[in-house]
């Protein structure tokens, strides 16, 4: 149980990452 807890963190840090590298390039292309 602890370690599914631990694997959705990480999941969940490394979709947040991906999805603020999206929006910084979003940004970037249509500013």
């Amino acid at each position: 149980m602890e370690r599914q807890a631990g694997a959705l963190v990480l999941n969940v840090s490394e979709f947040s990452r991906t999805g603020i590298i999206a929006c910084q390039l979003n940004l970037h292309l249509y500013a």
